[in-house]
């Protein structure tokens, strides 16, 4: 191997061919830096352009930044107001105990990925704003916290509904108690007026205002209505129309104590008109007061005025 200095054409020729090399090297640098500032460029879009609020947050639990859905959220002028700021400090009082269980649990168990917490973020103006949680965590290698980055979604539309089916179930609920309860009390009217052999009357049982509460199957063979019809409908109207003010008359005197047979027409299945005889009783329970109206066919001549 000679150990003869390079000549002065070797030195050019390597100086060359390092700035050759040079020259690519700051060429594929600029590539690279023009490839992430695009990348960056795109990521700062996607970032503030989100429809859910994202965060970023520190070691220490501090914010060290958010996107303007963020600052939408939260209602604080700027995201400048923000950053340094716990994020406790922005969830309702009553669900920061929740939260903060949620993510010491996620640091001990060194849990990257949280998905699906739902709590309440309190806005400046007092507002409730319900939110769900997707977070990612990271770790050193010695297992400390180091950073996490959150995504927040606005879910007070979906909880507001939840919260009226809750309601309407609840209240459904109470609607089908109170159904049962009055199912037990007609059952109970029912089996009175059976013991009494009302069913064989052409009877109805109806309240102050003569609406029907309950109706024989006698009266339902003898019409040609269906119980559907007949229940909750008014007994007047059940009569022809020359009729029907001498049977509210009655009702009415019934209630003040005052009954006595009269007799009324009414239309049978057929279509035929019979004089019927109609005596009222007053039935008393503990907690309500009814009238049972017995409708009798009038063989003979009339006990009253044919009304």
């Amino acid at each position: 191997m000679s150990d003869q200095a390079p000549t002065y054409e070797q030195l050019l020729k390597d100086n060359d061919s390092l700035r050759r090399s040079l020259a690519n090297v700051k060429a594929e640098l600029e590539q690279v830096r023009n490839t992430l500032g695009k990348a960056e460029s795109r990521y700062r879009t996607l970032f503030e352009s989100s429809p859910d609020l994202i965060y970023y947050m520190d070691h220490e639990g501090k914010i060290v930044s958010m996107n303007k859905t963020g600052v939408y959220l939260i209602d604080c002028e700027s995201a400048d107001t923000i950053v340094g700021q716990t994020f406790n400090c922005y969830i309702h009082p009553e669900d920061q105990e929740k939260v903060m269980a949620s993510f010491l649990e996620a640091v001990a168990a060194q849990q990257e990925i949280t998905k699906g917490l739902t709590f309440r973020l309190l806005k400046q103006s007092g507002r409730v704003v319900w939110v769900e949680l997707h977070s990612r965590m990271s770790f050193d290698e010695q297992g400390n916290f180091l950073e996490e980055v959150g995504v927040l979604r606005d879910v007070t539309e979906r909880k507001e509904m939840e919260e009226r089916l809750f309601r309407l179930n609840r209240d459904l609920a109470e609607t089908n108690r109170k159904l049962q309860e009055a199912y037990a009390q007609m059952r109970d009217r029912r089996d009175v007026l059976r013991q009494s052999r009302y069913e064989e009357d052409i009877g109805f049982l109806v309240d102050r205002d003569g609406r029907i509460e309950w109706v024989s199957e006698t009266a339902l063979s003898f019409s040609g209505k269906p119980r559907s019809t007949v229940i909750g409908a008014l007994l007047p109207e059940l009569l022809p129309e020359e009729s029907r003010e001498g049977l509210r008359k009655a009702i009415r005197e019934a209630w003040m104590g005052v009954t006595f047979p009269c007799t009324i027409r009414f239309a049978s299945m057929e279509g035929d008109m019979a004089d019927m005889q109609v005596k009222m009783t007053r039935l008393t329970s503990p907690d309500t007061r009814r009238l049972w109206a017995a409708f009798q066919r009038s063989d003979e001549k009339p006990a009253g005025p044919v009304v």
